[in-house]
């Protein structure tokens, strides 16, 4: 056989063998792709859309959007979390800080850079869940509106509704309490406003599905929200954990319990709080979080201690334990906002508005005092991760 006759055959031979094993390839290395994408920040992520058409469709995936929401919400280095603060002394800004994990480890860099976004007046945060911010503009609360600042997702609803009851005074007594969370079942992001008359007793609930509804609807189910009793010393924005909305409320024997909205059954039910917290000497004075995905309330315990209990099982009131109690000797007259806790059981507080803050170990008692430069920045909406999240169907201003 001649030497062209010889790599010819060879040549065939190799292509034959190459086309065996050809197809096998890219199933494995799409399995791979996928895994370590689902780690990658979402900057980098919205510039890998631009490699090929399968990476763009594998991250636009809603699949993929939700478990790397779940991963990065899991995630021991706290790559994808923020803090989320507004600007209310100069522009009134949203901004962001870098990622937790560079803000605890470099305490001389500003807690908040040059990383802001979102210029506009009378910012009130409603809730930031999944990446999505939910805000309001009390310059104009007859809408809501939502931002997504990684994907640059914007929408707004539609205005809520007039108030039905208007009648000289009484509307400056009236109030709105909001809420917004993930539906997880029906895949959907619901905004709750509940609309209260506390002297004529009358609730009037409406829900906003963004990306799937074009209007508000009424909740049926829901119209006798015990509104009138809502703890009104307060945050008016219900605190989101486990598919529900919770809201501190003064029952009819006038002890706290928790008003739980479930946004998927749309239902509500009271939940007790820890029988040391019931009565009255604590309603100015507790509040609700949600720290490692668990409600907590804090409430200042007989003017000398900080005191926060952690509901293990959300809806088990038999799960309410303390896992922190500190002493106002040790953090001065000031009231801690808890910001985030992470898996090595540790809790970061804000002790005030002079970038005072402190790291608490709950499982060896210890704390630590942190300084930062944040040119006065209120923290407003707590901690803030990153995400894809955009709803598909929802319009985008």
């Amino acid at each position: 056989m001649s030497t062209q006759a010889t790599t010819n055959v060879s040549r065939k031979r190799r292509a034959s063998k190459d086309d065996t094993t050809y197809p096998l390839c890219p199933v494995l290395l799409n399995e791979l792709i996928y895994e370590i994408l689902l780690w990658l920040p979402v900057k980098s992520l919205i510039q890998f859309k631009c490699v090929c058409k399968l990476w763009n469709s594998l991250i636009s995936s809603s699949d993929f959007v939700k478990k790397h929401v779940d991963r990065s919400s899991i995630d021991p280095n706290l790559r994808n979390h923020r803090l989320l603060g507004i600007d209310y002394y100069l522009d009134h800004k949203f901004l962001l800080s870098p990622s937790l994990r560079s803000v605890i480890d470099d305490l001389s860099r500003p807690i908040f850079d040059e990383s802001s976004f979102e210029l506009c007046l009378g910012v009130e945060i409603v809730q930031s869940c999944n990446g999505l911010i939910c805000w309001m503009n009390y310059e104009n609360d007859n809408c809501v509106n939502y931002l997504n600042p990684s994907t640059k997702f914007k929408s707004q609803s539609p205005p809520c509704f007039d108030h039905p009851w208007v009648f000289g005074d009484v509307d400056e007594l009236c109030f709105t309490l909001f809420g917004f969370g993930y539906d997880h079942i029906n895949d959907t992001y619901k905004t709750i406003a509940i609309y209260c008359d506390p002297i004529g007793k009358k609730t009037m609930v409406k829900v906003y599905e963004l990306g799937v509804s074009r209007s508000w609807r009424d909740m049926q189910s829901l119209q006798f929200f015990p509104c009138s009793n809502i703890d009104t010393y307060s945050e008016d924005y219900g605190k989101f954990v486990s598919g529900t909305l919770n809201w501190l409320c003064l029952s009819c024997d006038k002890s706290l319990v928790i008003v739980s909205l479930d946004i998927t059954n749309e239902t509500f039910e009271e939940i007790s709080v820890p029988n040391v917290v019931t009565t009255l000497d604590y309603v100015g004075s507790t509040k609700l979080w949600v720290l490692g995905g668990c409600l907590c309330l804090s409430c200042d315990f007989n003017k000398a201690h900080f005191v926060l209990w952690q509901m293990k099982l959300y809806g088990v009131i038999e799960s309410w334990n303390i896992f922190l109690k500190i002493s106002y000797m040790d953090i001065g007259p000031y009231y801690p906002r808890p910001l985030f806790m992470w898996d090595n059981n540790e809790i970061m507080l804000k002790i005030n508005d002079d970038g005072r803050f402190i790291v608490y170990n709950y499982r060896c008692n210890s704390l630590k005092h942190l300084e930062f430069w944040t040119s006065k920045i209120w923290i407003e909406g707590g901690t803030y991760i990153e995400s894809l999240v955009s709803p598909y169907n929802a319009s985008v201003n």
